[in-house]
């Protein structure tokens, strides 16, 4: 601006001055200052966006790329085509990079959530099993005094709810047909 101003001093003392060359400066000038202040608020939203995404705050980035683009968009015509192009392809670009780690940031939740279900199931699955183990070794406790007691019917019953738990149970196989022959008798 003062190099502009300096110019000017010089074509007014030199006589060489135009009349209408100090309002098209001041024009000039003008157009500048709006450019400037279009690709500050461009760049610092593209700058923001960019910090947001990378801190997976999706929505502030697509907030932030709404501003880019409103400032690109602002007055376009003061801009040469290639810049405009520019700003359209940086914003193209975000909008990219903004859907492809928010597809990403889903698929970790997803898989997140999928592995605490696996591991909650394995959990469940060890419960149920130490459950069922304790029953069998109370249902045997209850058998063998049954057994000892010569209720041969009722150990013979409670030895059948142990074959309902646990179908290959080493002591229930053996020890049922000694029960059926006694309880036979």
């Amino acid at each position: 601006a003062v190099a502009l101003e300096g110019r000017n001093r010089m074509i007014s003392f030199l006589g060489e001055g135009n009349q209408g060359a100090g309002a098209l400066s001041r024009t000039e000038q003008m157009v500048l200052a709006e450019q400037q202040e279009i690709r500050y608020t461009f760049n610092e939203a593209v700058e923001n966006a960019n910090r947001a995404i990378a801190q997976a705050r999706f929505e502030e980035a697509s907030a932030e790329i709404e501003r880019g683009r409103a400032a690109a968009a602002q007055n376009p015509g003061i801009f040469a085509p290639e810049d405009i192009r520019r700003f359209n392809s940086t914003l193209a670009d975000l909008n990219l990079r903004l859907e492809r780690e928010r597809a990403r940031a889903i698929a970790q939740a997803e898989e997140a959530r999928n592995a605490a279900e696996a591991e909650r199931i394995r959990q469940q699955a060890i419960a149920d099993r130490t459950r069922r183990e304790r029953t069998v070794a109370d249902l045997i406790v209850t058998a063998r005094r049954l057994t000892d007691e010569g209720k041969y019917r009722e150990a013979l019953g409670v030895v059948d709810q142990i074959l309902v738990l646990e179908p290959r149970n080493d002591y229930a196989l053996g020890v049922r047909p000694l029960l059926e022959d006694k309880s036979n008798f």
